[in-house]
């Protein structure tokens, strides 16, 4: 490899990382709105997999193009995902509050903190299921759900390094940076063998 290639090697890979930081601050900025959570992260998905990973196109260009493309097909299923997250958040630091005055509450904290995990296991192959399914917003949940749970080792990995990332952010704000992108990253080449297998 020549000191050319090298140096071509470097500036894709600064490139790279500009890239994960821009698309990371973007997706928070469009998910704090609650509806475009689902586009956003289909999105996000597309443009990492296509022009960060791929090389094909403008960065920003395929992540808007993409947005567009999957508003009306993601947008229901993001929104109701995300609602079902916040609510079971919510429903859990209530059960523990209130888990010192009875066993009842302690168990019910278990049941939602279990769902809330299950819920990140399937959201690890729902939204990536836009990128390679032209079915209706539902049916690709459908078909992602049945993918996590298929997969599920694979599910579990992507959820252990959202996991991973979201205690990040609690302890370091600044994380919320780059950690999107950055675990986007990873999970394009952790799920993507297997969507070549099942498309």
């Amino acid at each position: 490899m020549t000191e050319n290639d090298k140096s071509l090697k470097r500036l894709e890979r600064s490139l790279n990382f500009l890239r994960i930081v821009g698309v990371s601050v973007l997706w928070v900025l469009l998910s704090a709105l609650i509806v475009p959570f689902g586009p956003a992260t289909v999105a996000m998905y597309h443009a990492i997999l296509k022009s960060a990973r791929q090389g094909e196109g403008k960065f920003f260009s395929v992540f808007f193009v993409s947005f567009k493309a999957n508003f009306k097909r993601s947008a229901p299923v993001g929104t109701l995902y995300l609602l079902l997250v916040v609510a079971l958040v919510f429903c859990i630091r209530f059960a523990n509050i209130l888990a010192a005055s009875s066993q009842t509450w302690m168990f019910l904290s278990y049941v939602y903190t279990g769902m809330l995990i299950i819920m990140g296991v399937v959201g690890s192959f729902i939204f990536p299921a836009f990128e390679h399914c032209m079915l209706g917003g539902f049916h690709c949940a459908k078909l992602g759900l049945m993918l996590a749970l298929r997969h599920l080792f694979t599910s579990l990995t992507c959820f252990l390094l959202l996991f991973i990332a979201g205690w990040l952010v609690l302890r370091f704000p600044a994380c919320l940076l780059l950690l999107p992108g950055g675990c986007c990253y990873i999970c394009t080449m952790v799920l993507e063998p297997f969507f070549a297998k099942e498309f």
